[in-house]
């Protein structure tokens, strides 16, 4: 089973809100997931923050298994220092 690390999207309209999903790689992007590793809110609060929220463990699980992830979650993944920066 090839598993996928991607972003599905959970907010109203105007306000997008992501879950940090395992899903299988042909599943839709708002299939319900294998697992739920996180949470990444793209709207700045009032300091300007923009929120994520991970579960290291699980992530490193996950692609300790193979799962493979999405550009998008690469590059948060790099920003949390779980990955490598992602060349320009």
């Amino acid at each position: 089973m090839v598993a996928r690390i991607r972003l599905a999207r959970w907010g109203q309209s105007h306000s997008p809100f992501y879950g940090v999903t395992v899903h299988h790689h042909q599943r839709a992007r708002d299939h319900k997931p294998i697992d739920t590793v996180g949470t990444y809110n793209p709207i700045p609060d009032a300091q300007g923050r923009k929120h994520l929220e991970l579960n290291v463990e699980r992530i490193k699980y996950w692609m300790g298994c193979g799962a493979q992830t999405t550009r998008r979650v690469a590059w948060l993944l790099s920003k949390a220092n779980l990955l490598p920066p992602l060349p320009q």
